[in-house]
């Protein structure tokens, strides 16, 4: 129950900062918010002056979310059904899913 709550509110949050993301990824910063068996997690990388703008925005979002109730339900029936699958599936999601199937950039030491 926990690990369905934990992916839901996971791809909630990055669901509410697709637009975010795009602006955030052209200023050399990226964030990854997903589930994990003991919660949520949170990594945060790019230019170190300013990675506190991008922890500040992902963490406010998260903190108070507003839930577009028709996303909500796109994500539910997607958890629904990964729980049918065989165990050992694997599922690929939107927006996280397509970025772990691309190469990761380089990033050169500041």
């Amino acid at each position: 129950m926990f690990i369905r709550s934990h992916r839901l509110y996971s791809q909630l949050v990055s669901d509410a900062l697709e637009e975010f993301s795009y602006n955030a990824d052209l200023a050399g910063l990226s964030y990854n918010f997903t589930n994990q068996s003991t919660g949520v997690y949170l990594a945060l990388s790019g230019y170190n002056d300013k990675i506190s703008i991008l922890a500040q925005h992902v963490l406010d979002k998260a903190k108070n979310l507003v839930v577009n109730p028709e996303r909500l339900e796109v994500y539910k029936e997607q958890v629904r059904m990964c729980q049918s699958l065989p165990p050992g599936s694997q599922v690929v999601t939107e927006p996280q899913g397509l970025a772990k199937l691309l190469p990761r950039k380089s990033l050169l030491p500041i």
